[in-house]
């Protein structure tokens, strides 16, 4: 089974909700995934960026790859400008960091029957250590949170695993919001005991994933159903279902793993 932060965490947030996104291939039309074209957008941009091309390469890049894309009244090209211009006034160039990677493909063998894969922004040196640095895009950072944190985790582990020393991560917070611009950088470390109990983690996931496949029985967890793009699937009966599905859903496979990634030189 090849396994992604984005697959465990959605089994371990609502079984019901990994059927329909990562069995059936489901997601909604409109509306849910705006923040997520917005966020893409923002990195295509700090892409552009640090791999060393200048101020109107990023603002394009970003441009480029919200044309034709729904917005709303925070996430849309007129504020993404206005945020990415006070970023790169704020961070650009990098005084305190060295960009060793780029956009760069994990991909290890964590137990034999468990690839786990990852596409890490950045890995950088800070005096003299090495970091995962991951660009976030919210608007609100209360639910923030770097540790614990899987995904981190996950790419520090992996990161290792592949020969690369890193002393843990940078999470780089981008606010979306509509009337001021706003950054921050969180560091975390990880010890040996979390990294050991991160692989527990994903291999007692994968067994569950196993038997809810086996059984075809995965349970609805309603503790944050009121978020949730595939609401209205758990809502429809049997004689309805597939109706739901044509008329307010598509196919989209999540296998990020399979595209071509670039990786700069250190």
């Amino acid at each position: 089974m090849i396994v992604d932060n984005t697959i465990l965490q959605c089994f371990n947030r609502c079984p019901r909700m990994y059927k329909w996104r990562h069995l059936l291939s489901l997601v909604p039309q409109e509306g849910s995934a705006i923040p997520l074209h917005f966020g893409s957008a923002v990195h295509s941009c700090l892409e552009a960026w640090y791999k060393g091309g200048g101020y109107s390469e990023g603002i394009a890049a970003f441009a480029n790859s919200m044309t034709g894309k729904s917005t709303d009244d925070k996430r849309n090209i007129p504020n993404g400008l206005v945020i990415l211009n006070a970023y790169w006034k704020k961070w650009i160039p990098e005084q305190t960091l060295s960009v060793k990677h780029i956009e760069s493909a994990i991909q290890i063998e964590l137990t034999s029957d468990i690839v786990f894969c990852g596409k890490v922004d950045l890995v950088v040196e800070m005096f003299g250590d090495l970091y995962v640095l991951d660009h976030k895009t919210a608007s609100s950072f209360s639910n923030t949170v770097a540790r614990p944190n899987s995904q981190f985790t996950g790419y520090i582990y992996a990161l290792r695993v592949l020969g690369v020393p890193v002393t843990g991560a940078i999470l780089n917070l981008i606010a979306v919001l509509k009337t001021k611009q706003d950054f921050h950088r969180v560091i975390t470390t990880r010890q040996d005991w979390e990294l050991e109990e991160w692989k527990r983690w994903v291999c007692d996931t994968k067994q569950l994933i196993d038997i809810a496949t086996q059984y075809d029985d995965f349970p609805k967890y309603t503790h944050s159903c009121w978020q949730c793009g595939y609401k209205e699937l758990c809502n429809s009966g049997p004689e309805s279902l597939q109706t739901m599905i044509d008329s307010k859903y598509k196919q989209e496979k999540w296998q990020p793993w399979v595209q071509p990634v670039e990786k700069a030189e250190p």
